[in-house]
Order: structure tokens, then sequence, then C-alpha cells
């Protein structure tokens, strides 16, 4: 006499407990999207903590606490928490639709973060011709040098600073 197979059950019983278990936000969670390229989860509240993840844009991330202007995130893939500025951040859903063109985000991180200072090309080029003695191709020059993250960390640490907390 043939055994009762008892794997289909136990296959329909797991995969009900596998959805039910799935991170999902619950009623008093808030959830964000990211809304730059590329944005590093630090381990504080500070541009001068370590990144400890990295998100990228459309990504959705649960907020755990906030120390405005930051909020401490969670990627509910990899389940990785850290500190993210809120101007890396959007209550939308981020959507990335496939076309015959690259997707590129609307904005730069570092045009948010000019944005968030109130500085745009319209106040630049006002700005230039107030100030026209000044010499633009050295701050040119400047805003295309890139520093590892590695030689930042060194400098913090040579220079004993320490990150405040909310610090922007």
């Amino acid at each position: 006499m043939r055994k009762p197979t008892f794997l289909l059950p136990t296959l329909m019983i797991a995969g009900f407990f596998g959805i039910i278990l799935a991170p999902v936000p619950s009623a008093a969670e808030k959830v964000m999207s990211v809304q730059i390229r590329r944005a590093d989860l630090r381990s504080g509240p500070s541009y001068l903590t370590k990144p400890v993840a990295r998100a990228a844009y459309g990504d959705r991330l649960f907020i755990n606490a906030e120390k405005i202007p930051w909020y401490q995130v969670r990627d509910p893939k990899s389940g990785k928490t850290g500190w993210l500025h809120q101007s890396a951040l959007t209550p939308k859903i981020v959507k990335l639709t496939a076309g015959k063109n690259e997707v590129a985000p609307a904005a730069s991180s570092d045009e948010l973060q000019l944005a968030g200072k109130g500085f745009n090309q319209e106040v630049e080029q006002e700005f230039k011709k107030r100030n026209q003695k000044i010499r633009f191709d050295w701050v040119d020059k400047m805003s295309r040098i890139t520093v590892s993250q590695k030689r930042k960390q060194d400098f913090i640490q040579t220079g004993k600073l320490k990150p405040q907390e909310g610090a922007q």
C-alpha cells in the first residue's frame, strides 16, 4: 500500500508562511524612495561617518528613526540599516521604465544638495553677472576633484573630527 504524500500541503504551508513573514511595512512604518542615482547609507547621521551600505535610485527604504535632516533607514532587500540625508529621499514611489534611452534620475545628488541650499543654474548665472571679476574656472576645476572614501576617513581620523548628531 502506498503512503500518502504530504509534500504538496507542506509546500503550500511553507509558501503561506513565507508570504506572511516577508518584510512588509506595518501601518505605522514609513516607507520612502531613493531619488538620487546612488545613496550611501552611513553609520551615523552625518556625512563624516562611514558608509555601511548603498542604495540605488528607486529603492524603497523603511524609516526607523528621524534626526532631521537625517533618517535612519532599513533596506528590506539586504536588511542593512544606515543613515541617509533627507535630500536623497522622497515619499513618492519612483518607477523606472525601460526604453530606448538610458533611464536617469531627474536630478543628481549634487543638484539636490545645491537645491536644498537655494542654489540652482539661474542663481549661478545671476551671481556670475553681478560678479564678473570672479574667475569661475577654478571653481569648476575644484568641483571635478574626487576623494576616495578611505582618504576621507583618514582625514577625519587625523583631524580628530567628531560628527555631531543631526549635523549636515
